[in-house]
């Protein structure tokens, strides 16, 4: 921990338009040796911890050891953790998104939970967080009333020193998928320069998520403009192997130009279309790429477009009965969540979209009826969604856009007047179809959500976190496949109704629209404020059943259905069972008790319940008979074959704010891993899980890992799972990973609940439930040969993905739908499961000074 920082003051030519990162040599100790900076736009300072001695900056070389011209204009040396402190909470308070909740900047200072260096110290890892790894908001917030120099000379050297550094660190020319990306021009270099820059210092910023992964293509096309001056600076970097650059021999238009250019992509890419008038933001490439990879019959992507002073462009595109065209949310706020769910659309403007090659070809590209320009992104949508396919609005890629460099926007002159022409041309060849669209402006929510059969509203107590805990992994996926069944998903947080900006874009990036403060104040606000409206209710835990009476009153013929998640009761009288002191017993059999009268309640009133397995449905028919269905949890895992052939690794996985955890853990430190080692005493148990309690600790063949940020890369590395669970309910998620993942499982008649019974059974899934009787099955495992474990392995596998699989979800559901008498997509059959994202991110107090994950917010 620093006591002492110092600033830099960067030269002017190196925060040209805010492309150039740096690089940071030296400095192991506060773990900067090698780190990359990306300075936000107009940024001046960079604060760093230490001596300017001790640590060198410069701009991000393409080669090792290559000489680089230093970015340092002048130095401030040896400023206190107390004055640093004051430059950071401005700094943050100022430019960051991530402090919501938080005190104010003076409030802060003042504060006494945190000495002044340590909250110096914190404060100083999340700013440098912001400069590692900037996300588009916090780009958003820095461009207010930042100018940005035209010069460019300097640009064209930006653009080629990204490339270089792009290649040199493998993210262009690892391999992996092609994705072409196509800037079609007409002359303005600059902004061309802009965009091709920002293009590359995204792909440096998601590096990590891009590398060996996407093969990534810049090829700019000129349409014969008469000056030749941009042209020749494009033909250098070409030159110099930075892109593809062509111009046409006479002047094509728009739209030829780019079916022309998309000829000469390669036939597997990914196809990008990027107005050259378009800077990118972070996440913009992998925004897209993942709604192609992660969703089911993706015709066509988009991005959401933003102007240039912070206003909303476009959050995908309605085509009303007349062909008129409308961009969504134009000019309101891009934070606002009507704009952050990615939805099915009619059309995204054309000045950022994706398209596989394969469905471009199929759809014949843009149709010449609309050339020069105008429409033809449009007539492209339809046509993709008339052969089956989706056209999604992404908001998780973001893009600024400067409309009308090239052409204006008068529509009385110039190309822009075709804008008019061609919406006749577009009414001419759509008619038979558009009479299914609404007139002009009329039932905007059935307009803004096409072809959607309704609408699902999802009551539960947080906003999901799948990598946190096995219960929003379940709820994630029920989510999504309601929406590949045709309903769209408004979900609402009643803890407060907190707004967690992580969780909300992950969930909007799957197409759940997130509902909390401070746009509704209550439940009631749904429907009294907002005048929504839902097909159906989902509420989940007994602790939302109080919202039950104002559903029924506000939404009368909404059918509500109730989601367990597990019996409460039966959890809470599990937990009594394991503790000694009679008093604290006595209490919890109390609480069980009242929790089984609230839950027979419910399953009374509710329309329909879905309970998490068979057996708790047969448990609660036994407190009152009522419609149920079961939902059986859905896992997924990478194919690949675990990497772990010792025996040796054992792994145990638990969310420790869930008590059944803590018992299990301390069970297993303190009375079943010690007879393992014991007989075995190389073995290695992994403990791994938030918050890990004081009692576990490192030592005697024990790891203690804490939150493990790639848990599915751990999961290959490891031999065996294990859950000693004493107490809980409904359907373990981290036995169901493990076999997911092909790890032979050990655990209790608890722990296998639900996932194994008479009519089904998994040689993966070991069951014991004694401290003897668990550590012989963990060491008879270590004994088999590895061939064994790799059948064992399979056959774990094999059943989750019958039993527990997307497919049996989807029936499942199906037979929801049909007992409650509604409509579903008849033609699905699967969805695709929870994966990460490029995107995602996980707030928590090292990065972020958010209500809910600082302690001082």
């Amino acid at each position: 921990m620093a006591d002492r920082y110092f600033q830099i003051q960067l030269q002017a030519q190196s925060t040209l338009a805010a492309y150039q990162p740096l690089c940071i040599q030296g400095g192991a100790d506060a773990g900067l040796d090698g780190a990359i900076l990306f300075p936000a736009v107009g940024e001046r300072w960079i604060t760093l911890p230490g001596d300017p001695e001790t640590l060198q900056v410069s701009l991000l070389a393409s080669e090792p050891g290559q000489e680089t011209p230093s970015p340092v204009a002048a130095v401030r040396r040896d400023r206190s953790a107390a004055l640093t402190l004051l430059d950071l909470s401005h700094w943050l308070f100022t430019r960051s998104s991530r402090v919501k909740g938080a005190r104010s900047c003076g409030q802060l200072r003042l504060s006494s939970q945190l000495s002044t260096e340590k909250l110096t110290a914190n404060l100083h890892g999340i700013y440098l967080h912001h400069l590692r790894h900037p996300d588009a908001e916090f780009e958003l917030r820095c461009r207010r009333g930042a100018g940005l120099e035209m010069d460019l000379s300097a640009l064209r050297h930006s653009c080629r020193q990204l490339h270089a550094s792009a290649r040199s660190l493998g993210v262009i020319g690892s391999g992996g998928q092609p994705v072409d990306i196509i800037i079609p021009t007409y002359g303005q270099p600059l902004y061309t320069l802009r965009c091709i820059a920002s293009v590359l210092r995204d792909l440096l910023i998601h590096r990590r998520v891009i590398k060996g992964r996407l093969d990534v293509r810049l090829m700019v096309v000129d349409d014969a403009h008469p000056q030749q001056h941009g042209q020749a600076v494009l033909q250098w970097l070409a030159d110099q192997g930075c892109l593809d650059f062509r111009v046409n021999s006479c002047n094509l238009g728009f739209l030829e130009s780019c079916n022309q250019a998309v000829s000469r992509s390669r036939n597997d890419s990914l196809i990008v279309l990027l107005n050259n008038d378009i800077e990118v933001l972070p996440g913009w490439l992998t925004g897209l790429v993942d709604t192609i990879e992660q969703d089911i019959d993706v015709g066509l992507v988009g991005s959401k477009l933003i102007y240039p002073d912070g206003r909303l462009q476009e959050a995908g595109g309605i085509v009303w009965q007349d062909g008129s065209a409308w961009n969504f949310g134009r000019l309101k706020n891009p934070a606002h969540p009507d704009y952050n769910y990615a939805r099915s659309v009619d059309y995204v403007s054309g000045a950022s979209i994706m398209v596989p090659r394969r469905h471009w070809d199929a759809a014949g590209g843009f149709d010449q009826r609309f050339i020069p320009a105008y429409y033809e992104d449009t007539d492209l949508a339809l046509t993709l969604r008339d052969r089956g396919l989706k056209v999604i609005y992404q908001p998780s890629s973001q893009a600024i856009h400067h409309e009308g460099i090239s052409c204006g926007t008068d529509l009385t002159s110039g190309v822009k007047a075709y804008q008019v022409t061609n919406q006749v041309s577009f009414l001419e060849k759509w008619q038979s179809r558009l009479q299914q669209h609404q007139p002009t402006g009329e039932c905007l929510e059935r307009a803004k959500h096409r072809g959607a059969l309704g609408r699902i509203l999802v009551i539960e107590n947080q906003l999901l976190d799948p990598e946190g805990d096995a219960g929003s992994l379940f709820m994630l996926n029920y989510c999504l496949a309601l929406r590949e069944l045709g309903y769209t998903i408004t979900y609402v947080p009643t803890d407060n109704l907190a707004h967690q900006q992580d969780k909300a874009a992950l969930m909007g990036a799957r197409g759940i629209q997130v509902l909390c403060q401070p746009q509704i104040t209550s439940v009631d606000d749904i429907f009294e404020s907002r005048a929504e409206r839902f097909d159906l209710i989902l509420l989940a835990r007994p602790g939302n059943f109080p919202h039950l009476n104002s559903l029924r009153r506000l939404a009368p013929k909404t059918p509500v259905v109730y989601f367990t998640h597990d019996l409460h009761h039966l959890r809470t009288q599990r937990t009594a069972g394991n503790i000694t002191d009679r008093k604290e017993r006595r209490r919890l059999l109390q609480r069980a008790d009242r929790l089984r009268d609230q839950e027979a309640e419910i399953f009374r009133r509710a329309d329909l319940v879905l309970h998490i397995s068979e057996e708790e449905n047969r448990i609660s028919q036994g407190l009152h008979p009522h419609a149920a269905v079961v939902l059986p949890p859905v896992v997924t895992a990478p194919a690949t074959s675990p990497l772990g052939t010792s025996g040796r690794r054992v792994l145990f996985v638990g969310n420790f704010a869930h008590s059944p955890n803590v018992t299990a853990a301390q069970w297993l430190t303190e009375a079943i891993w010690p007879r393992v080692r014991a007989v075995a005493p190389d073995m290695q148990l992994l403990i791994v899980g938030r918050n890990p309690p004081d009692f576990l600790m490192a030592g005697d063949g024990i790891d203690v890992l804490g939150y493990v940020e790639d848990l599915s890369a751990l999961m290959q590395s490891v031999d065996i799972g294990i859950a000693p669970l004493q107490e809980g309910a409904g359907v373990k998620g981290k036995v169901l990973s493990a076999l997911a993942h092909g790890l032979p499982m050990v655990t209790t008649t608890i722990g296998a609940e639900g996932i194994t019974d008479a009519t089904r059974s998994c040689s993966a899934l070991l069951v014991a439930d004694t401290a003897d009787a668990l550590a012989a099955q963990v060491l008879a495992l270590r004994q088999r040969p590895e061939q064994e474990r790799r059948a064992l392995a399979e056959d774990g596998r094999r059943f989750i993905q019958k039993h527990f699989g997307p497919e049996a979800l989807v029936s499942r559901f199906k037979e929801m739908f049909e007992t409650l008498g509604l409509p579903f997509d008849q033609q699905v059959d699967r969805f695709l499961p929870y994966a990460p994202r490029g995107n995602d991110q996980r707030f928590t107090s090292s990065n972020s000074f958010t209500q809910g994950v600082h302690p001082l917010a």
